[in-house]
C-alpha cells in the first residue's frame, strides 16, 4: 500500500481548487496544447521541407492535450528522441519522448507492421530504452 501517495491525496486536491478545478486545468492545458500544435505544424527549414511531423491530431475536442510528433531534419530524415530530449532539456523543456510505452498507438501512427514490431521487441526496444531511429 502506497501510503506516501495516500497522504499526498489532500495535497492534490488542494491543487486542484487552487487552480479552478478540473474542468478549467483541462481546458488550460488543451489550449497550449492547440497553440503547440498550430506553433509546430507551420515549421520548415531553410529548404521549405517539414521540421516537423504531427500524428493524429485532428479535432481537439476527440482527444487530450497530447501533441505527438517527431522532428525532421532538412533532408527529410527523423531525428532521434533521445537526441531532442538532451536538446530539450539543455533549454530547460519538459518532454515525454519515446514511443514504446503505448505500443499499439505507436504502430498505428509509423505504420508498422506485427512483424516489424516483434522484431523491435527481440532487439530490445522497450519503454525507456534509448534506442531512436529503428531500421
Amino acid at each position: 500500500l502506497n501510503y506516501y501517495a495516500i497522504c499526498a491525496l489532500s495535497r492534490g486536491f488542494d491543487d486542484l481548487k487552487r487552480y479552478g478545478g478540473i474542468r478549467e486545468i483541462s481546458m488550460k492545458t488543451m489550449r497550449i496544447a492547440n497553440e503547440a500544435f498550430k506553433m509546430l505544424s507551420g515549421k520548415v527549414h531553410w529548404n521549405g521541407k517539414p521540421a516537423v511531423k504531427i500524428y493524429g491530431w485532428k479535432d481537439a475536442k476527440m482527444q487530450g492535450p497530447i501533441v505527438t510528433f517527431n522532428l525532421l531534419r532538412d533532408d527529410g530524415s527523423f531525428t532521434g528522441y533521445s537526441e531532442v530530449a538532451k536538446m530539450a532539456s539543455l533549454y530547460g523543456i519538459d518532454l515525454r519522448t519515446g514511443c514504446f510505452c503505448n505500443s499499439g498507438a505507436c504502430q498505428m501512427y509509423l505504420e508498422h507492421t506485427n512483424d516489424q514490431l516483434r522484431h523491435y521487441f527481440e532487439g530490445g526496444k522497450e519503454c525507456g530504452d534509448t534506442m531512436d531511429l529503428m531500421d
